[in-house]
């Protein structure tokens, strides 16, 4: 069967949070040990990009066949302990839509 339509989504998410605008997570001079454990936790700088890309095939009246892939790329500008947490990741998905 030859497809009648076929929908095409494009998209790209991106989210600069600049936390409370520090430019490192521990405070500067600080010696109090409780400012030194806490200071650091309370703010989340992080970067995320998310470009992603949607195909959708009309099947039948009322099926569709999708197909898409989403990319994920998040990134903190500093962390805990200097540990900064960071993941990249591809997915890739189809699925059945079908409408009553």
């Amino acid at each position: 069967m030859v497809a009648k339509r076929v929908d095409l989504y494009l998209g790209y998410s991106i989210t600069r949070d600049t936390g409370d605008g520090r430019s490192s997570a521990a405070p500067a001079g600080a010696t109090d040990p409780t400012s030194l454990v806490f200071t650091p936790v309370q703010t989340f700088p992080l970067n995320f990009q998310s470009p992603m890309a949607r195909v959708s095939f009309s099947v039948r009246p009322k099926l569709r066949w999708n197909a898409g892939w989403q990319f994920y790329n998040y990134h903190e500008d500093f962390g805990l302990l200097s540990y900064y947490q960071g993941y990249h990741a591809n997915t890739g998905y189809t699925s059945l839509t079908w409408a009553f």
